[in-house]
């Protein structure tokens, strides 16, 4: 089996992290007794990544759906050589926006696919839905040495005072607690945290490939401060660098500080915008004031460097969304501030009910920057119009207004 990471020449770095995803599904595929092999791809052309897998393999791909014309090419073209093809992950979420091309799309639990062939050769096409039936307690670790031993490169930005040649993610849950109407990872009966003892192993087999900079994937990093403790304990023991995305509550200085004296160089706080209409429509959960304090208290324990993930063009935005956002980057100039064009992506309550949101889906597939990280001076556009409201147009000028304006202050996330 074959498991191919798609090309990705539309990010400034391709190889800054490379998802687990696969790799976890490669391990469990081997560990069932299949024989694996991992292609990273995603600096690599379209003809480069067909060559690399010969005739009449299984290849299993994954990707978003900012990467669905790039499968449907691999995949059509690794069929024309007698493949099997497999595509999986969000991507997969929408029948109408999925890919086209591949034998088999397969919506929810890639697992299920993989122990279903290789223990009784299971190749059914068309699309198939898996729920998750995997004892995540008992479920193998990624081996990085199928991708060469990392599965990133630098993962700080300048400011945090370190840049790593080499890095890793270490997932450390599994789904979410939050239900934010724009993300879909979030559904309580989907989330489960590692065991303790599984994430520490983990640790030592990535610091025992000789990596020592970490990126934490956990929605819910904070929820449970007892757990903090315990994973900065591990963290601090094996002296490894880290940096982590976590919403902005709980927020307490005393939590920031642990993580700052366990090796966090950065912080990735989700804010999403200083208009708490906004906050309100997107049901993020969190407040204007909530987003103060965590940015506040992360500075105070010593965190080096606090990152803010805003979007604009979403539901909920007004022309005072603009001059809301620009105050609060004023009052922060030392934070560096990461803006997305919002996306509803498939699978999220967005996109299932707009109206409900008081807004219309105006989704450009042919425009493959959806965010905001492309080289070359190129800036995303908005994806929805507001009902009654906003129009599309309107949304793209307020959003490449801030965009603007935190590149002349140079705050702006550009990578």
């Amino acid at each position: 089996m074959y498991f191919l990471y798609s090309p990705k020449r539309y990010l400034i770095d391709p190889n800054a992290q490379v998802g687990l995803g696969l790799l976890c599904l490669a391990t469990y595929a081997r560990d069932l007794g299949a024989e694996v092999r991992v292609v990273n791809a995603q600096a690599w052309t379209i003809k480069q990544a067909v060559r690399a897998v010969p005739a009449d393999q299984t290849v299993c791909m994954s990707g978003c759906l900012v990467d669905r014309p790039i499968l449907d090419d691999i995949a059509a073209k690794l069929r024309a050589k007698g493949c099997y093809v497999v595509v999986g992950g969000p991507v997969a979420d929408s029948e109408a926006l999925g890919p086209r091309c591949a034998s088999l799309i397969v919506r929810g639990a890639g697992e299920v696919f993989v122990q279903r062939y290789v223990q009784g050769g299971w190749r059914p096409k068309g699309r198939v839905n898996a729920p998750c039936l995997i004892d995540f307690g008992n479920y193998p670790s990624p081996d990085r040495s199928l991708l060469g031993g990392h599965s990133g490169g630098n993962i700080y930005h300048p400011k945090a005072g370190r840049q790593s040649a080499v890095s890793t993610t270490l997932l450390t849950a599994r789904g979410c607690r939050y239900s934010c109407s724009f993300c879909r990872s979030g559904s309580r009966r989907e989330f489960y945290e590692y065991p303790m003892a599984r994430i520490s192993a983990e640790l030592n087999q990535i610091v025992d490939l000789g990596i020592r900079d970490v990126r934490l994937a956990d929605d819910n990093l904070l929820a449970r401060p007892s757990r903090v403790e315990q994973l900065c304990g591990l963290l601090r023991r094996r002296e490894v660098n880290w940096r982590a995305s976590q919403r902005t509550y709980p927020n307490d200085v005393s939590l920031y500080r642990m993580m700052a004296e366990s090796g966090c160089l950065e912080l990735n706080l989700g804010v999403e915008s200083a208009d708490p209409y906004v906050l309100r429509a997107i049901r993020k959960g969190s407040s204007v004031e909530s987003n103060e304090r965590a940015v506040r208290n992360a500075v105070a324990g010593g965190v080096p460097h606090v990152r803010a993930l805003m979007m604009m063009s979403t539901p909920g935005e007004t022309a005072r969304t603009l001059d809301l956002n620009k105050r609060w980057a004023e009052a922060h100039p030392d934070v560096t501030i990461c803006l997305t064009a919002f996306v509803p992506f498939p699978g999220t309550a967005i996109h299932q009910q707009p109206e409900r949101f008081r807004c219309r889906l105006e989704l450009n597939l042919d425009n493959l920057n959806f965010y905001a990280f492309q080289g070359g001076g190129v800036v995303p556009t908005a994806h929805i119009g507001i009902t009654k409201g906003m129009s599309r147009d309107d949304l793209t000028r307020q959003l490449r207004t801030f965009r603007a304006f935190l590149e002349e202050r140079g705050q702006i996330n550009v990578g």
